[in-house]
């Protein structure tokens, strides 16, 4: 009542001088850990001085807290033989004066006068559907995505050799919600089969760099719950290709969870290179304080810098855009795919087999996994 009798200019001056009497009083309480952070602050400052180095100075010392970590901390040794720390540490960032990577090429693996090894090549047809991007949820289903998963159906079972993979439970929990009850008995034949498979299976694709964890667990139990209760299934395998980073707690979390192997992509291309020379773009990926590897989760890099057809084929882009045959009138694309004809058979299969062979030498052994799909792909039949 008293502020509301007041003309304005008075309810204004005594409004600051409430706050600046709040202030004060928060001032002057004692903060028990202010002098805490201050003398870590100049502890660090002083190991910024000593090393005159950005790198070392944001690393905490061990020498600091010996028990900090479990590499340096009394028991038994750590067995793991890369730490994420000291690979993004240990890694030049020198990208060209446009911002780009340059990935080197490894050397192949035999030599050219003997006869190869055999490769396995292990194709896995996809499409990344965002839960939200340039289009609503709704639009996006509405639009394409429903009109992936119909096609997906109608060509797995018109060719039974046929894969696919799919992520994002929520699209899937949407069109399910449309299907007959004999088509869903259908699509849970398809999976029986191993020709469908539901692979992370949260209700989406989380962002890992910034999200918290809670947040991610509590997506990952929506959407195993539905695929459950629906599909009677359990994720083995997951599948982050979009993701703007990734959080070293993910693969604890997929294995208790459940997963068993992950592919990731979205990693800066310097850092591949640092793994790549160390032919460590596969690994198990293990926490830092677990030293007997009970929660060991494979994990995969895709080793070039995007999933999308021009860029899993193999090293050089401007050959695998030959072997994008999406050819959709209005669409936007980089696409050079053309129908194979006896008269390029053997040149293309050349082209291509050069391309797996080379993707091979990015890691220890003779199989490689090669992802073909994009952003909503598979949207028109003609493209199946």
């Amino acid at each position: 009542m008293l502020l509301g009798n007041m003309k304005f200019r008075l309810r204004v001056i005594a409004v600051l001088v409430l706050v600046l009497i709040t202030l004060g009083l928060y001032m002057s309480l004692p903060d028990q850990g202010s002098s805490a952070r201050k003398q870590g602050f100049q502890k660090s400052l002083q190991i910024g001085d000593q090393n005159f180095n950005v790198k070392k100075w944001l690393q905490v010392s061990t020498e600091v807290d010996s028990e900090m970590c479990s590499l340096t901390g009394p028991g038994p040794p750590h067995s793991a033989n890369i730490s994420t720390y000291d690979l993004y540490y240990n890694t030049p960032f020198n990208v060209k004066s446009n911002g780009e990577w340059e990935m080197p090429v490894p050397e192949q693996k035999y030599d050219s006068a003997s006869r190869p090894p055999k490769l396995k090549v292990i194709l896995v047809p996809h499409s990344h559907n965002d839960v939200g991007w340039l289009k609503t949820v709704s639009e996006y289903y509405s639009d394409q995505t429903k009109h992936i998963l119909n096609n997906m159906v109608n060509k797995l079972t018109e060719y039974p050799n046929m894969t696919f993979i799919w992520t994002e439970t929520i699209y899937f929990s949407m069109w399910w919600s449309e299907l007959e009850d004999a088509v869903k008995v259908h699509v849970r034949r398809l999976i029986r089969r191993g020709q469908l498979e539901m692979t992370l299976g949260g209700w989406v694709m989380p962002d890992e760099a910034s999200t918290h964890y809670v947040a991610v667990i509590d997506q990952l139990i929506e959407g195993h719950q539905w695929l459950l209760e629906n599909l009677h299934v359990r994720p083995e395998n997951s599948w982050a290709i979009d993701p703007f980073g990734y959080s070293g707690t993910m693969p604890y979390l997929w294995h208790k969870a459940g997963m068993s192997n992950m592919v990731v992509q979205r990693v800066h291309q310097a850092v591949k290179t640092s793994l790549l020379n160390q032919k460590a773009l596969e690994f198990y990926w293990r926490q830092m304080w677990d030293r007997k590897g009970s929660t060991d989760i494979f994990c995969h890099v895709m080793p070039f810098m995007l999933y999308s057809i021009k860029y899993t084929c193999g090293p050089d882009p401007f050959v695998c855009v030959n072997f994008d045959f999406r050819q959709i009138p209005g669409d936007f694309s980089q696409n050079r795919g053309r129908q194979i004809t006896d008269d390029i058979l053997e040149h293309s299969a050349e082209m291509l087999y050069l391309q797996y062979r080379s993707y091979a030498n990015y890691f220890q052994y003779n199989i490689v996994l090669v992802p073909i799909g994009d952003d909503f792909r598979y949207d028109k039949e003609k493209e199946w």
